[in-house]
């Protein structure tokens, strides 16, 4: 199987630490397990929009065969785009985005905004570097940052609880730059249209439509995430709620309950 994490962010949140490792689990339970690393764009990337993703994916997992692919966050729409597009054969989605409606209008204008803010620096840099695309993800939670560091300031330092928060902090603010294509679409298409959530968002020509997709197919829902709400995650067959937040339904100390307890069982019933 292959784990298409989001273009955001390294991707090694799907492999945290020993005991807190979806890959991990998931080689573990028996299943040739790959990870996909978008790695930083160079020249010849810097033009990628979403689209472009999609088809290099593609062209990673064909030697493959016909893997299971399992996306998370943004890169779950990519996973849906190559599965509706005949990559694969079967889908797991985590905590997706795709009916961009279903965010609060608030934060959706606050993206729009940002966006407006950020474009002109972007544009200069030709690509958009963490540092500049952090804020929107505050936008998504503002309280988010306090909430987390006031966490943080009660545990003792020395722990196995800090060490794996400042690991997390590490990778939610670092990772390469985003092509400035991808997060225009992102935000424009995306966010401000809602391209996905109306059918509408094609991929070489092909539309991508989640009832176009003729496979199996397991999507896990936060209930709790505020970065994709529940609302925003597209519809399967196989809908599974999780009582667990957007980064800890895939590296939290319930997500072997959670999230990879019944994923395997997905996985072996296939």
């Amino acid at each position: 199987m292959v784990l298409v994490p989001s273009l955001v962010n390294p991707p090694w949140i799907l492999d945290l630490d020993q005991e807190r490792s979806l890959a991990g689990r998931l080689a573990g339970a028996g299943f040739a397990t790959h990870l996909v690393d978008w790695g930083t764009p160079g020249n010849a990337e810097r033009s990628h929009d979403l689209s472009a993703y999609v088809r290099q994916l593609e062209r990673l997992v064909a030697p493959l065969g016909r893997p299971v692919l399992v996306g998370y966050c943004i890169g779950g729409a990519l996973a849906m785009a190559a599965a509706a597009r005949g990559t694969g054969r079967a889908l797991a989605t985590i905590a997706t985005p795709w009916d961009f409606d279903g965010y609060p209008t608030s934060r959706r204008a606050e993206l729009s905004a940002f966006w407006r803010r950020t474009q002109p620096i972007a544009g200069s840099l030709g690509v958009v570097p963490m540092s500049l695309i952090q804020p929107a993800f505050w936008a998504l939670d503002p309280g988010a940052p306090v909430r987390k560091f006031a966490s943080y300031a009660a545990m003792d330092a020395e722990s196995a609880a800090a060490r794996r928060f400042e690991a997390m902090e590490d990778w939610a603010n670092g990772g390469a730059p985003l092509t400035l294509p991808a997060l225009r679409e992102a935000l424009e298409d995306l966010f401000g249209e809602n391209l996905t959530g109306r059918g509408q968002w094609s991929v070489g020509g092909i539309t991508i439509q989640p009832q176009a997709i003729d496979m199996d197919w397991v999507n896990f829902i936060s209930a709790t995430d505020r970065i994709v709400p529940a609302a925003a995650a597209p519809k399967s067959p196989n809908d599974h709620m999780v009582q667990a937040g957007h980064v800890g339904m895939v590296a939290g100390s319930r997500a072997e309950d959670l999230l990879v307890a019944p994923l395997v069982e997905w996985l072996r019933s296939l």
